[in-house]
């Protein structure tokens, strides 16, 4: 299975339990998600209604459940009773606000505290680098506009 199907939000139906959907998540790729799900205490297979990668797994799974708690099943539990399309709305809106590059591994990609801690000590070796207070205040006044993630005051 290709690298799009590894770490993301899912959505899947099974056959002897019509009206529930399972929202989760995974790190593997769902066809891996499946195998675990298919065990001999489930009398058929899941199905794979949706799925959408992304980042901040649990946050992103947290945030779904949240919307749909009023549609769970049983508390703790995964299980909503909900439509494919409601479901699927709710789970791509909160996946869609934590992309990720599918071209990168999981263990390589980085969160945006990390990118911002990076950007942060580069222009803080770049400010002692300097050899004047112009030199510092252009390069802060830079980072400040070309920077969401830190703000550094004149």
């Amino acid at each position: 299975m290709s690298n799009n199907n590894r770490h993301g939000i899912y959505v899947v139906s099974n056959p002897a339990m019509p009206g529930l959907l399972k929202i989760g998540f995974t790190k593997k790729t769902i066809g891996q998600r499946l195998a675990q799900l298919n065990t001999t205490g489930v009398p058929a297979p899941f199905r794979c209604e949706a799925f959408f990668p992304c980042n901040q797994l649990e946050l992103v799974e947290s945030r779904i459940h949240s919307d749909l708690e009023k549609f769970r099943y049983r508390d703790g539990r995964e299980f909503f009773e909900i439509s494919v399309e409601e479901a699927t709305t709710v789970a791509q809106k909160h996946a869609a606000r934590y992309p990720r590059n599918i071209s990168d591994p999981p263990e390589k990609r980085k969160t945006k505290k990390e990118l911002a801690r990076e950007k942060s000590q580069a222009l803080l070796k770049a400010i002692e680098n300097a050899k004047t207070l112009d030199e510092v205040v252009g390069r802060s006044r830079y980072a400040a506009d070309n920077s969401s993630d830190f703000f550094l005051p004149d």
